[in-house]
């Protein structure tokens, strides 16, 4: 089997990028002290210093480190998918999120 090309990944433009921090870095447990997507945005693909972790592989684009959020606060993580980061933090706000 051929030997799959695996390339640094550049989100295009903001939108693009958006999802793929909606796909992975909001839902990570290394967000809070993450700085790759800092780096994305003031490193070029070529500087050695890019994030070697943003790769396109033929399933589309990934971060290899990459370790998701099973619980946040002691509330199950499927109570609250397809909620933005900081509903996490603001679960029960409105009482809308009791157990």
């Amino acid at each position: 089997e051929p030997v799959q090309e695996v390339r640094p990944y550049c989100p295009s433009n903001g939108t693009e990028g958006e999802f793929f921090a909606e796909d992975f870095c909001y839902r990570c447990i290394w967000q809070d002290d993450c700085d790759i997507p800092l780096r994305t945005m003031f490193l070029d693909v070529t500087d050695p210093n890019y994030p070697a972790e943003w790769i396109v592989t033929p399933d589309g684009p990934t971060c290899t480190a990459f370790r998701a959020i099973t619980k946040r606060e002691g509330v199950p993580r499927e109570k609250v998918e397809g909620r933005p980061y900081a509903a996490y933090h603001q679960l029960g706000l409105f009482g809308d999120d009791q157990a």
